[in-house]
């Protein structure tokens, strides 16, 4: 009896029907088992390249991004504060000569390389920097033109027990304050009084209409290179924290509460 079921369902798996289904999920198991070794292997290769490029990723890091992210947040910071000034506009704003030779250079080339649109908006920004000075310079040499201006300087320059002999008045600051509409000096400047006490008598000058023209530009300018600096601040600290997922590298800490 036995020996008939066994033959019986020998017979019954010889079936044109069910040796065509076996087959068919003989083939999907194999596929599926073929497709999970791929996948594995992908994933051990994927792991093997991450390692070898992390140095490199590390590298671009330490060398290019962070101190562009550091370069930014001073940027944003000077904006914030209004403490733009000419000496700084020529000559710490600009991203080119910070990696203009060795290393650093061609680093930075390679990074630019994989962000071309960043690399787009660091140009356009070093254009803005270009235009702001210039507008910096039409804006004071217009306010300087004005008569009363300096007969103003001199008067409260008096008023305030200085001689203008021993003591004379400096144009610069004025100027750069007027300029940044600046309300409140910094604490310890050498003429923190001084400003604190007839900051209204200057900043009116800020809205002569004789100055209009030179004033929108100034401000126009000043803004949009303003709005781009935050733009690339955020766009640096979107890769580094990408890079920092994906590879492990080490990044600095940031200052996120400003952005």
């Amino acid at each position: 009896m036995t020996s008939n079921f066994i033959n019986n369902f020998i017979d019954f798996l010889n079936l044109p029907v069910w040796n065509f289904s076996i087959w068919n999920a003989l083939q999907g198991i194999g596929a599926i088992g073929t497709f999970i070794g791929i996948f594995f292997m992908l994933q051990q290769l994927k792991e093997q390249e991450r390692i070898k490029e992390k140095p490199r990723i590390q590298e671009i890091y330490d060398v290019a991004i962070y101190p562009l992210i550091t370069h930014f947040e001073t940027v944003y910071e000077i904006f914030r504060d209004k403490k733009i000034n000419l000496s700084s506009l020529v000559w710490s704003f600009k991203i080119a000569p910070m990696f203009n030779k060795g290393v650093e250079e061609i680093i930075f080339k390679e990074f630019i390389t994989i962000h071309p649109r960043l690399h787009e908006k660091f140009k356009e920004f070093d254009q803005l920097v270009e235009k702001l000075i210039e507008a910096w310079k039409k804006f004071e040499e217009k306010i300087n033109s004005i008569p009363e201006f300096k007969q103003k300087i001199d008067e409260k320059w008096k008023e305030y027990g200085q001689p203008i002999e021993t003591n004379p008045p400096q144009y610069n600051w004025i100027i750069e304050w007027i300029l940044n509409e600046k309300e409140e000096p910094i604490k310890g400047h050498g003429y923190y009084e001084f400003w604190g006490r007839y900051k209204k008598d200057f900043l009116i000058f800020r809205n002569d209409e004789r100055v209009k023209e030179e004033r929108e530009e100034f401000d126009r300018n000043r803004n949009t290179l303003s709005s781009l600096s935050e733009e690339i601040l955020k766009e640096l600290k979107r890769i580094a924290n990408e890079l920092s997922v994906k590879y492990g590298i080490k990044i600095h800490s940031q200052k996120e509460s400003q952005l």
